[in-house]
């Protein structure tokens, strides 16, 4: 119930653009429940959007240790490996990603 509330929180802080408090609620999502994999995504993207790529990456690996097929998690590391001029490691994301649509299994 309050996971819920923290995520659905988080998600019109988000919207808003305000990161850091976004962040906070993200944060009080996987203390509720540590197997959230949703609440690890937007962690990341959270650290993402606030210039903070090594944290990102933490979260969004933390993402994918739970949900192998989280299409949004690989898309991130695909975006920031890019942007980090790592070419190699963005295309073996990006490549994961399109396996995964192709398989229907996409989260």
């Amino acid at each position: 119930l309050f996971e819920n509330f923290y995520m659905k929180q988080g998600r019109d802080l988000f919207n808003k653009g305000e990161y850091d408090k976004a962040l906070f609620s993200f944060k009080r999502v996987v203390q509720i429940n540590p197997d959230s994999a949703n609440g690890y995504y937007f962690i990341g993207r959270m650290y993402q959007n606030l210039g903070n790529a090594q944290q990102a990456i933490f979260y969004y690996e933390k993402t994918l240790k739970l949900t192998k097929d989280h299409v949004l998690a690989y898309d991130s590391l695909s975006s920031i490996y890019r942007s980090q001029g790592e070419h190699d490691k963005a295309e073996e994301y990006r490549l994961k990603v399109r396996k995964i649509f192709r398989s229907g299994v996409a989260n």
